[in-house]
Formats: structure tokens, sequence, C-alpha cells
């Protein structure tokens, strides 16, 4: 069964400033999904039309063309881009070995600016975990930044 694509489509259709604002429209996996991003913050209607204007621009836009800041971000896409070729169980596998990554990567880069991704592997065997753990670690964050090199998005694969 195709799924229907849709455009995104700002709510309320008559602009009622007394109602609650969003967007709604697809995400990267096919769910129908809301952002309402600063529109309820805004007390004018004109200043509300920009921000729906601003976020419409940004939604409409193709993901090749939206910008990745961070590596997180970057491995975060590339995990949504390989969904469809997962089982459910391998994409919850990928997803919680990608978000322990992610809290290690982020608390690191606090304290030293230039740590290295496969440092995380020195981390894991001083914490104790299990070699298997380890090793589905390696391969899991492995494939997701071979992805990324190959699209030149990181330099070389850690």
């Amino acid at each position: 069964m195709n799924k229907k694509n849709f455009l995104p489509k700002l709510y309320p259709v008559d602009r009622d400033m007394q109602k609650t604002w969003f967007i709604k429209h697809v995400d990267a996996a096919g769910r129908p999904t809301k952002t309402y991003g600063r529109l309820n913050h805004l007390h004018t209607l004109e200043d509300r039309m920009k921000e729906a204007n601003r976020l419409l621009t940004i939604l409409q836009m193709p993901s090749s063309i939206k910008q990745r800041r961070d590596l997180i971000s970057n491995l975060s896409a590339v995990l949504e881009y390989k969904r469809p070729e997962f089982a459910s169980k391998t994409y919850q596998c990928y997803f919680s070995h990608l978000k322990y990554f992610s809290a290690w990567y982020r608390t690191e880069c606090v304290k030293r600016p230039e740590v290295s991704p496969a440092e995380y592997i020195r981390h894991m065997h001083e914490a104790g975990y299990h070699n298997n753990y380890k090793i589905k670690a390696k391969i899991f964050i492995g494939s997701l930044f071979k992805k990324l090199v190959k699209d030149n998005m990181y330099p070389d694969n850690p």
C-alpha cells in the first residue's frame, strides 16, 4: 500500500489567533507529524505568518539540501535514511547504539573539543562493556560512518 505524500499545511485554516497553530507534514519515516516551532509564542497575525512561511520553506526543502551541522545529527540522518532496509529489531539496535554513542560523544566534546569518535571503543573497554557489545557497536556505528564517508560528510571512518 502506497502512502500518500502531501505538502506541509498550516493549521488552523481560518487563521484564528485563539487556536493552537501548527504545520502538519510527513516526516522522513512517512508518519504524519505536527511542527509547532515558535508559532504559538507570537502574538500578531503577521508575525505568525512570517514564522509559518519560514517553517514551510524549511519543511519543503529536499532532505539532501538541508544542512546538518554536527556529527550526531549526520549519523542520525544516515540511520533514518537506512531505516527502510532494516527490520524493526535491527533498527532498534542501531538506534540504541547510536543513542549511547551520542551521549558519550556530546559529553566528551564539552571536555575536549578535539575528541575522536574512535575513542568510544576505548571508553567501552575501560567501562567494562561486554566484548559482544563492543563488537556490535563497532559494526553498527562503523556502518553509519561508512555512509558519511561515502557522501563526503566526514573525512574518514574512525
